[in-house]
C-alpha cells in the first residue's frame, strides 16, 4: 500500500485544526515537547477535576462588543457558563476523534459535520439537554463518564459532575458574586440603572437551586451577597490594594516595556534613579494627588511599539499624547478606564484596528485626534455621548483598503460643544446628517475625500461659528443651499470634485470673510457676479475650474487685491482677459486655459503688460483659447520667478518671442499648435532649469539649436510637425534626463547620431519618423533598454536591421517601415516578448519568412508587406487571423491561410536528390529518435507533462495575459503583496473594469515542485463549485517581459485573510483587533468540514486536500470559511481504500500531517525521529 493516499489524512488534519481553533495553540508551539502533543494537552483537560476552559483560547472569554459579536448570553464576567463549557468539551472531543493516530479509529468527515452542527444547535437553545454519557479512555489517565462502545460517541455529551465537584462549584458561585471584581461590575450596573443577575452554572446546579430554595429566600440571599460584595470592595480598596502611586509606577513601566525601539534613549531615565513623576514625558500636576500621573506626553520621540493596555491603570490621567511616533497595533479598550481623560492624541502613527466603542465612557474628553493612522471600521455612534467634546479629528492620510467606513453617526449632533470635526480621507458613505446643524459651536468641519452622497443639508447653514467647511472629493449633488450666506464667519469653502449644479447662490458673495473659494470639477453654471472682487475682498484663492460658467471674467476680480491663485480654466468664459489683473500684487498663479477668451489686437494683449506688475507670478496658463496675433514684447517684463508658460492651441503668430530669454527660471514652456515661424533661438540653451520644451505643430524652420544639449534638466523635447532641417545635434546625447524625444515630421537629414541612443532614460518614446535621415541604424540602438516606443519610419535608412534590437526588451511598438533596410529579419527580435506592434513594411528585406515571430505572445499587429521574403507562411497564432498581419507584395511566399490567396508550397524533389537526402538524414534521424526516446523514458517517471488540466482549457473563463495581471497589481508591487508561500506569492489586484478585486497567485517556477503544485491546484479546483471552497476565476500561462515562463492562478479576493491571521495575529495587529467569538469558530469548523465532505464524497473523483491548516482557510466578508491552496491535492481512485494511508504519499505541513506507517529502514527511521524531535512538533510514535 506504499504511496497510497486516503481521505482519513484530511480527517486527521481537520482534527488538529479544530483543536487549534478552540485552544488557540499551534501543534508546533514550543510548549509541545518531551512527548506532549496538542492532542494529549487537550486530553489532559478531561482528567478528574480539570477544567476544559483552562486550555481554551482566552479570547473566547472576552467581551465581544467591539468585535461585532455578542456573547453576552454565553459569558458571565470572565467565567465560562456551563453551556459554553459543555460546547467546548463536545467540540474538543470531536477534534480528538478526528485526530486519532490510527486511521480506522477516526470518525468520517460527514460525522464531524453532523456533530458540530448539533453542538451549535444545542448551544443556541435555552439549555443543553441531558444525553447518555459514556466512558472515555486516554493513554496514562482514565476518566469515567459513562458507558459506551466507542470513545468518540461522547463528543456531544456532557460529563457527570461528581458530588465533590458539585460542592466546589457552589463555593465558586459564592466567590464569583462576592469577589471585588464582581462587586465592581454590580456597582457599575447600579450606576447605569441596570441590575443584572447572570449566573451560569451547570443544568443540575440551576435545577437544584430552583428546587431547594424558595423564591423569597433566593432573592434575600442575593441581596446579602451584593451587600457583602460592596463591603469587600471597600475593604480591598483600603487594605488589599497597592497604593495609587505604586499602581501608576507599575503602569508606566509596562508602557516602557511595550516600546521596542527608542532611538533617542528617552526611556532610559525611566528607572529607580528618579521618582516617576520626574520621568521625561510624565507629569503629576493634580494638587490633591501629587503622586498620581496626570499627563503622559511622548509626542515626536521616534518611539516604536504598541500602546500598552496598562495605560488604563493611570486613572488620574487627563492628557495622553503619543502623536508623531511609530506606534502600531490597536487602540487598547482599557483606555475607557480613564474617566478623567480630557485630551487623547494618537495622531500620525501606524495604529490599526477599530475605534473602541468603550471610548464613549471617557465622558470628560475634550479632544480626540487619530489623524494619520490606519484605523478602519465604523465611527462608533456612542461617541455622541461625549457631551464635552470640543475636537474630533479622525482624519487619516492614507488608508488604502482599510479606511473608516459606514455613515456619519447622527448622534454626533448631540455633542453641542464640538468645535473641530475632521473625518477627511476615509471611505464614509451615506448622506450628511441633518443633526450636524445642531453643532452650534463648530468652527472646523472637514469631510473631504470620502464617498458621501446626497445634497448639502440646509441645516449646515445654522453653523454660524463655522470658519472652515470642506466637503470636496465626495459624490454630493444638487444645489448649494441658498442660505449659505448665513455662515458669516466662513473663511474656507471647498466643495470641489462633486456633482453640484446650478448657479452660485447670491448670498455666497456676501460672506466677506471668505479667503478660499473652491468649486472646481462640478457642474456649476451661470455667470460670476460682476462685483465678486468687491464683496469678497479678502479672497486669497479662487478656483472655479472645470464647470460650465459663461460670460466675461468680471473686472472686479482685480479689486480682491489679496488674491494669490486664480483658476478659471475649463469653462466657457469669453471676451477679453481683464487688463487690470496687474493690480493683484500677490498673484502667483493665473490659469485661464480651455475657455473662449479672445485676443486679436494690441489692445486685447494689454493684460500681458499689466501682468508685469505681478512680481510673484509663477504660473501663466492660457492654452486652448482664441488668442491670435503676435505675442507682445512686454512678455520680457514678466516676473523672473515665472516657471510655467502654456500658450498651446491658439492662433498666435510671429517669430519666437525674444523676451523669453529674460525668464531665467522657466521650467515648462509650451507653445505648441500655433502659427509661430522663424528659427528656434539659441538662447533657450541658457535656461538652465528648463525641463519641458513643447513647440510641435508650428512653422519653425532652420536647425535644431545645438545649445539645447546644455539643458541637463530637460526631460521632454517635442518638436514634431515643423520645418526643421539639418542634422540631429550630437549634443542632445548630453541630455541624459530625457524621457521623451520627438523630432518626427520635419526635414531633418544626415545620419542618426549614436549619441541619441545612449540616452538610456528614454522611458516614454523616441520618434524620428518622417524625415530624410540616411545611413544605417546604429547598433547602439540596443542600449534603449527602457524605451517602449521606437519609430524611424519614412526615412532613407539602409543596411541590415541591427541584431542588437533584441536587447530592447521593453519595446512594445517598433516601426522601421518605408526605408531601404536589406538582408534578413534578425531572429533576435524573438526576444522582444512584450512587442505588440511591428511594422517592417516597404523595405528590401529578403530571406526566409520569420515564422519565429509567431512566438511573440502579445503581438497584435504585424506588417511585413512589400519586401522580398520567401518561404512558407505559418497558419497558427497571429498568422491565423488575416486582420492582424499583412504580407502583401512578397511574391515568393506560399502557404498560409486561404484568405491570403498565396500559392501552395511545392513538395517536388527529384529521385536522385531524394535518395541522397535519405542516405544522409535517415541515420541521423534514427539516432535522434532513439536518444529522444531514452530521455523521455528517463524523465517520464519524475515529471508530468507541463500542460494545464482539461478542466481549465475547455470551458474556463477568458484567460488573462501577463500584461493584464501586471497592470492589475501595479507591476506586482510590494504594496499589493498579500503573502508568500512555498511555491509562490499572492498579490491583490484590480482588473481593468476597476471593480473586480481578485487575488493572484504567482508561481515561483524556480522552486522545485511549483509546477506540479500549479497543475494540482488547477485539477482540484477546475470543475468543483462549493460555497466553502476557494473559487478559481481563471489562469495565466504565459511569459513575462523578459521571456521567462510565467504561471498564475486568479481567485476571488477574500478580504478577511486567513484563519491563521485571526488565531495568531502579528504583533502589529494586536489581539483585540482580530478576535473570533465562539459562534464564529463553530461556523468556521462547520464550513471547513462541509468543504472536506464535498471533496471526499460529492466529487466525481474524490479529492484529498493533503495540506489542511489555518493558513489555507480563508474568511470572506461574511466570515464564511473558504478552503484553498490545493497545491498538494490528490485525486483518489474509486478502488482506493479510504482507511489506508501513507506519509510517503502525502506531503503536508508539520503538525497537521497524519502519522505514517512504520518503515523497515532503521537508519531512515532514526534520522527522521531525530529531526522530528529537534523540530518539537510531532509528539507521537514517528515512522
Amino acid at each position: 500500500m506504499n504511496g497510497q493516499v486516503s481521505t482519513q489524512a484530511d480527517v486527521y488534519s481537520y482534527g488538529v485544526l479544530l483543536l487549534e481553533l478552540f485552544t488557540g495553540r499551534r501543534p508546533t508551539d514550543d510548549v509541545f515537547k518531551d512527548g506532549l502533543t496538542l492532542q494529549k494537552h487537550v486530553e489532559g483537560a478531561f482528567t478528574e477535576g480539570a477544567q476544559v476552559t483552562g486550555i481554551a483560547d482566552p479570547s473566547l472569554f472576552s467581551d465581544g462588543e467591539e468585535e461585532g459579536e455578542d456573547n453576552s448570553d454565553l459569558v458571565v464576567g470572565r467565567h465560562a457558563s456551563e453551556r459554553m463549557t459543555r460546547c467546548l468539551e463536545s467540540v474538543l472531543m470531536v477534534g480528538l476523534c478526528c485526530a486519532k493516530e490510527l486511521p480506522r479509529e477516526r470518525i468520517t468527515i460527514k460525522d464531524a459535520v453532523n456533530r458540530i452542527e448539533t453542538i451549535k444547535r444545542l448551544l443556541l437553545t435555552t439549555k443543553i439537554q441531558s444525553v447518555q454519557t459514556t466512558t472515555l479512555t486516554f493513554p496514562q489517565h482514565k476518566r469515567v463518564i459513562g458507558a459506551s462502545s466507542s470513545p468518540c460517541d461522547t463528543a456531544l455529551h456532557g460529563r457527570v459532575v461528581p458530588k465533590q465537584e458539585h460542592k466546589q462549584r457552589l463555593k465558586r458561585l459564592d466567590a464569583i458574586v462576592s469577589h471585588p471584581a464582581t462587586a465592581y461590575r454590580f456597582r457599575r450596573d447600579m450606576t447605569s440603572y441596570r441590575i443584572t443577575l447572570r449566573v451560569a452554572a451547570s443544568e443540575s446546579l440551576v435545577l437544584s437551586v430552583a428546587m431547594e430554595l424558595p423564591r423569597v429566600l433566593f432573592i434575600s440571599q442575593y441581596l446579602l451577597l451584593c451587600l457583602n460584595s460592596l463591603l469587600l470592595l471597600c475593604h480591598s480598596a483600603t487594605v488589599d490594594q497597592p497604593s495609587g502611586s505604586e499602581t501608576d509606577r507599575t503602569a508606566l513601566l509596562a508602557v516602557r516595556a511595550a516600546i521596542t525601539d527608542d532611538p533617542r534613549g528617552i526611556m532610559n531615565s525611566w528607572n529607580n534613579t528618579l521618582q516617576f513623576c520626574q520621568w521625561p514625558g510624565v507629569a503629576c500636576d493634580d494638587p490633591n494627588h501629587r503622586e498620581r500621573v496626570t499627563t503622559l506626553a511622548l509626542e515626536s520621540r521616534s518611539l516604536r511599539g504598541v500602546v500598552s493596555p496598562s495605560i488604563g491603570n493611570l486613572t488620574y490621567l487627563g492628557y495622553l499624547r503619543l502623536s508623531n511616533n511609530n506606534f502600531y497595533g490597536g487602540i487598547p479598550p482599557e483606555i475607557s478606564r480613564l474617566a478623567r481623560l480630557k485630551d487623547f492624541n494618537l495622531s500620525y502613527n501606524s495604529l490599526s484596528g477599530t475605534i473602541p466603542v468603550s471610548l464613549s465612557l471617557c465622558t470628560n474628553l475634550l479632544g480626540i485626534d487619530f489623524t494619520g493612522n490606519l484605523i478602519s471600521g465604523n465611527i462608533p455612534a456612542r461617541l455622541g455621548f461625549l457631551l464635552k467634546l470640543l475636537v474630533l479629528n479622525l482624519g487619516l492620510l492614507d488608508l488604502s483598503y482599510n479606511s473608516l467606513s459606514g455613515d456619519i453617526p447622527p448622534l454626533l449632533g448631540r455633542v453641542v460643544p464640538l468645535q473641530y470635526l475632521v473625518l477627511n480621507n476615509n471611505n464614509l458613505t451615506g448622506s450628511l446628517p441633518n443633526s450636524l446643524g445642531n453643532l452650534a459651536s463648530l468652527i472646523y468641519l472637514d469631510l473631504s475625500s470620502n464617498s458621501l452622497s446626497g445634497s448639502i443639508p440646509p441645516s449646515i447653514t445654522n453653523l454660524s461659528s463655522l470658519q472652515v467647511l470642506d466637503l470636496s472629493s465626495n459624490n454630493l449633488e444638487g444645489r448649494i443651499p441658498e442660505e449659505i450666506g448665513r455662515l458669516t464667519s466662513l473663511e474656507f469653502f471647498k466643495v470641489s470634485v462633486n456633482g453640484l449644479s446650478g448657479n452660485v447662490p447670491p448670498s455666497l458673495y456676501n460672506i466677506s470673510s471668505l479667503q478660499t473659494l473652491r468649486m472646481a470639477y462640478n457642474q456649476m453654471s451661470g455667470t460670476l457676479a460682476p462685483d465678486i472682487g468687491d464683496t469678497l475682498s479678502n479672497l486669497r484663492l479662487l478656483d472655479m475650474a472645470s464647470n460650465r460658467f459663461v460670460g466675461q471674467i468680471p473686472l472686479s476680480v482685480a479689486n480682491a487685491t489679496l488674491l494669490r491663485h486664480i483658476d478659471l480654466s475649463r469653462n466657457n468664459f469669453s471676451g477679453r482677459i481683464p487688463a487690470n489683473l496687474g493690480n493683484l500684487p500677490y498673484l502667483m498663479q493665473l490659469s485661464l486655459g480651455r475657455n473662449r477668451l479672445d485676443a486679436r489686437d494690441a489692445l486685447d494683449w494689454e493684460f500681458v503688460s499689466s501682468l508685469a506688475n505681478c512680481s510673484l507670478l509663477k504660473e501663466l496658463r492660457l492654452a486652448m483659447n482664441n488668442l491670435s496675433g503676435a505675442l507682445p514684447a512686454s512678455v520680457a517684463n514678466l516676473s523672473t520667478q515665472l516657471s510655467t508658460i502654456t500658450l498651446g492651441r491658439n492662433q498666435i503668430s510671429g517669430s519666437f518671442p525674444s523676451g523669453i530669454k529674460n525668464l531665467v527660471n522657466l521650467v515648462t514652456l509650451a507653445m505648441n499648435e500655433n502659427l509661430f515661424t522663424g528659427s528656434i533661438p539659441d538662447f533657450l540653451g541658457e535656461l538652465a532649469d528648463l525641463g519641458s520644451l513643447v513647440l510641435y505643430g508650428n512653422k519653425f524652420s532652420g536647425n535644431i539649436p545645438a545649445s539645447l544639449g546644455n539643458l541637463t534638466a530637460l526631460n521632454e523635447l517635442i518638436l514634431f510637425d515643423n520645418y526643421l532641417e539639418g542634422s540631429i545635434p550630437v549634443s542632445l546625447g548630453k541630455c541624459q534626463g530625457l524621457n521623451t524625444l520627438d523630432l518626427a515630421g520635419n526635414h531633418l537629414s544626415g545620419s542618426i547620431p549614436m549619441e541619441v541612443f545612449s540616452i538610456e532614460s528614454l522611458s516614454n518614446y523616441l520618434d524620428l519618423s518622417s524625415n530624410y535621415l540616411n545611413g544605417t541604424l546604429p547598433t547602439e540602438v540596443g542600449r534603449l533598454r527602457n524605451t517602449p516606443f521606437l519609430s524611424v519610419s519614412d526615412n532613407r535608412l539602409s543596411g541590415e536591421i541591427p541584431t542588437s534590437l533584441g536587447d530592447c526588451q521593453v519595446l512594445q511598438f517598433l516601426n522601421l517601415s518605408n526605408n531601404f533596410f536589406q538582408g534578413s529579419i534578425p531572429t533576435s527580435l524573438s526576444n522582444l516578448k512584450g512587442l505588440e506592434k511591428l511594422d517592417l513594411s516597404s523595405n528590401d528585406l529578403s530571406g526566409s519568412f520569420p515564422d519565429f515571430l509567431a512566438g511573440l505572445p502579445f503581438l497584435k499587429l504585424l506588417n511585413l508587406s512589400f519586401n522580398d521574403l520567401d518561404g512558407e507562411v505559418p497558419v497558427d497564432k497571429i498568422f491565423s487571423n488575416s486582420s492582424q498581419f499583412s504580407v502583401v507584395g512578397n511574391h515568393k511566399l506560399c502557404g498560409g491561410i486561404s484568405s491570403l490567396h498565396l500559392p501552395a508550397c511545392s513538395t517536388h524533389t527529384s529521385k536522385k536528390n531524394r535518395a541522397l537526402i535519405l542516405k544522409v538524414t535517415l541515420p541521423i534521424v534514427v539516432l535522434i529518435l532513439l536518444f529522444a526516446l531514452f530521455i523521455t523514458c528517463f524523465y517520464a517517471r519524475k515529471h508530468k507533462k507541463h500542460s494545464l488540466p482539461d478542466e481549465l482549457t475547455s470551458d474556463a473563463p477568458t484567460k488573462l495575459s501577463y500584461l493584464e495581471l501586471m497592470k492589475a497589481t501595479d507591476d506586482f508591487s510590494a504594496e499589493n503583496l498579500i503573502g508568500v508561500g512555498s511555491y509562490g506569492s499572492v498579490y491583490r489586484g484590480v482588473l481593468d473594469d476597476g471593480k473586480t478585486l481578485v487575488a493572484i497567485k504567482v508561481l515561483n517556477l524556480v522552486q522545485r515542485g511549483a509546477f506540479k503544485a500549479f497543475v494540482a491546484e488547477c485539477e482540484a479546483l477546475g470543475n468543483i463549485r462549493h460555497r466553502n471552497l476557494l473559487k478559481i476565476l481563471t489562469t495565466c500561462a504565459s511569459v513575462d517581459l523578459r521571456g521567462n515562463e510565467f504561471r498564475a492562478i486568479v481567485f476571488d479576493y477574500i478580504p478577511n485573510g486567513s484563519l491563521e491571521s485571526w488565531l495568531h495575529p502579528d504583533t502589529d495587529q494586536k489581539l483585540y483587533s482580530k478576535r473570533l467569538g465562539l459562534l464564529q469558530r463553530l461556523d468556521i469548523a462547520i464550513h471547513v468540514a462541509a468543504a472536506l465532505d464535498y471533496l471526499h464524497d460529492h466529487c466525481e473523483t474524490p479529492i484529498i486536500h493533503c495540506d489542511l491548516k489555518p493558513s489555507n482557510v480563508l474568511l470572506d466578508g461574511n466570515m464564511t470559511a473558504r478552503v484553498g491552496d490545493f497545491g498538494l491535492a490528490r485525486h483518489l481512485s474509486n478502488a482506493t481504500n479510504r482507511y489506508l494511508s501513507s506519509s510517503s504519499a502525502i506531503k503536508g505541513s508539520i503538525g497537521y500531517m497524519a502519522p505514517g506507517k512504520p518503515t523497515k529502514k532503521k537508519l531512515f527511521s532514526k534520522v527522521c525521529s531525530l529531526l522530528m524531535h529537534l523540530l518539537g512538533t510531532y509528539k507521537r510514535k514517528w515512522f
